[in-house]
């Protein structure tokens, strides 16, 4: 949303979405509606949709909706061509307007390495600790949360992918392959009905652990949002980081870190660590930790836990 403020900028929001290659804007508009509050978003940033190119029949040009949770983890050397494409033409609309083309995309955190060996880009990964993530989730519906389901196709989606694979063994996660996503997280949903809210934490917290690791090692700048609103100095240094990558000077004064209410579980489970280490160790030799990246309080020693 703040990139979304500044006239030099053409910012994309969640352009992975996977209703964009089949809904016209106009639906997606009328589907986010209050959402936006519901999820806890920041208001004032309009139409989610505002700066897609829609189609005049409908469904954003070139997107699919695999790209949403298929291929979730992308080496620097990994091939997809749509994906390819479709990035390309978000990147030629903007600057066909003369303008800084920025993408927000939750779904790619597991492809910083492959979009900065493409694009030469910057990445600004935004962490949080991984219980109030977990907290965060849990409080739209428990096991019925849009962001549970999620989680549990992310999984089916990518079970032949060494980061994942163990985990889809652990909990038993079938292959959910239909030929609509609708259908792909109703089926998902059925599976999260079986898994005990740890599990669902460990899962979780593979997910957080290799992300942040693929982006310590590959990312420009790691920004804690939990560091960002308790500690001035660490803020005031990571917004003048900002500015030297992009040349724009914004303020996260208001940046945001909602309470809400406890969750089921513990955050790192004995077979949690194990899981998150074994996926871990697929993307480092475990001598990078965290280096010079600060973390808050919490963070930090859930990742020194499975270091």
């Amino acid at each position: 949303m703040k990139f979304r403020q500044a006239a030099d900028f053409h910012a994309y929001f969640e352009p992975c979405y996977e209703h964009l290659h089949d809904r016209t804007r106009n639906q997606l508009v009328e589907e986010f509606s209050g959402l936006a509050r519901y999820f806890r978003h920041p208001t004032g940033g309009g139409d989610h949709f505002a700066e897609l190119p829609f189609d005049h029949n409908g469904g954003v040009r070139h997107s699919k909706g695999r790209f949403a949770f298929e291929n979730y983890f992308m080496p620097p050397d990994a091939e997809d061509s749509a994906l390819e494409r479709y990035i390309e033409s978000l990147i030629s609309h903007a600057r066909a307007r003369a303008l800084m083309p920025m993408f927000k995309c939750s779904r790619w955190a597991l492809r910083t390495a492959w979009l900065s060996r493409h694009w030469r880009t910057g990445t600004i990964y935004v962490v949080r600790d991984p219980d109030a993530m977990f907290r965060s989730f849990w409080s739209f519906g428990g096991r019925r949360s849009y962001f549970i389901i999620g989680l549990v196709l992310i999984v089916s989606k990518n079970r032949d992918c060494h980061i994942f694979k163990d985990l889809a063994e652990e909990f038993s996660i079938p292959a959910i392959c239909r030929n609509d996503v609708d259908l792909e997280l109703a089926a998902a949903y059925r599976v999260a009905l079986t898994l005990s809210p740890q599990a669902l934490r460990d899962m979780l917290l593979v997910l957080w652990a290799a992300s942040l690791v693929h982006n310590i090692e590959t990312a420009s700048l790691i920004l804690d949002v939990d560091l960002a609103v308790t500690d001035d100095v660490y803020r005031v240094g990571t917004e003048a980081k900002i500015a030297e990558m992009i040349g724009y000077t914004m303020s996260l004064s208001d940046i945001m870190r909602p309470n809400v209410s406890s969750a089921p579980g513990t955050s790192v489970s004995h077979r949690g660590r194990a899981l998150a280490r074994a996926a871990i160790g697929y993307l480092c030799d475990g001598d990078s930790s965290n280096a010079d990246v600060k973390l808050s309080v919490a963070s930090h020693r859930v990742l020194s836990a499975l270091l």
